[in-house]
């Protein structure tokens, strides 16, 4: 990209496929546009590898891309920070790093995150003790510690939501955490099941699968904290399982996107 004198300032916010796309289009020649890409860091992690990565058939090079040869391409200005605050009357982003940007046009395509203050309150103990599934460049990270982990003892591992990103993960870690310890699986859904609005055989093959690797729980309500304040108490419906109850256990709650706090 060339950018010309009168270069109106082109501001990118995360690095989403849309904006990999933007910087694609600008590499393939001379615009009046210059561009300033920010993100924590320069590459791109695709959510939909992220099973795949966790039963080991990706590797984290893999579900991590690089996005340096298009910033280098394209021309922009890369800033490894996040936005703060938006100013947007006087068209002023504030990032983490220091800077203030001014701007011509502004995009945010940054990965979504669970809002973990918010599910603080509502499950007491899951921030310090949940692992979130976004952001996914935090996740592929902590992931080969918990699996490392389980190859020194059984882990009792709970997967919350009903969506398909829940059902391949939780599928994926019983297949990695299988040996050499059984690691027990546990999915926490919500009270339409597993892959809810899916065609019906869709769901009956979904729960034939999860019946012969993990667990199903079924949730009428968030977990809460009990009134005694010592331990966090789980209102839930066993459907698969004569074992006892999740939260009588300790365990590993996992929170992909499907099951964010509303």
């Amino acid at each position: 990209m060339i950018a010309t004198s009168s270069s109106k300032h082109l501001v990118l916010i995360g690095t989403g496929r849309p904006h990999l796309q933007v910087m694609r289009g600008l590499a393939r020649g001379t615009t009046n546009l210059r561009v300033t890409l920010a993100a924590p860091h320069p590459w791109y992690v695709d959510a939909a590898m992220l099973p795949g990565y966790v039963g080991g058939q990706w590797s984290r090079e893999q579900v991590c891309r690089s996005v340096e040869h298009l910033i280098r391409m394209s021309g922009a200005t890369f800033l490894p920070s996040r936005p703060l605050a938006l100013d947007a009357a006087n068209r002023r982003i504030q990032l983490s790093s220091g800077d203030a940007l001014h701007y011509d046009v502004l995009s945010i395509n940054e990965e979504g995150a669970l809002e973990r203050e918010t599910l603080e309150r509502i499950v007491p103990g899951a921030r310090a003790n949940a692992l979130s599934v976004h952001p996914c460049s935090a996740f592929v990270q902590l992931w080969p510690q918990v699996l490392a982990l389980s190859r020194t003892r059984a882990l009792r591992v709970a997967i919350v939501g009903n969506g398909a990103l829940a059902f391949e993960l939780a599928l994926a870690a019983a297949q990695a955490m299988g040996h050499p310890y059984r690691s027990r699986i546990t999915i926490i859904a919500g009270e339409e099941g597993i892959l809810p609005g899916e065609p019906q055989a869709l769901r009956r093959r979904a729960n034939r699968s999860i019946s012969s690797s993990c667990r199903f729980m079924s949730v009428s309500q968030p977990c809460r904290q009990g009134q005694s304040g010592a331990r966090p108490r789980c209102p839930a419906r066993r459907v698969q399982s004569r074992r006892d109850p999740l939260a009588a256990e300790p365990c590993l709650p996992i929170w992909p996107e499907s099951a964010r706090p509303r």
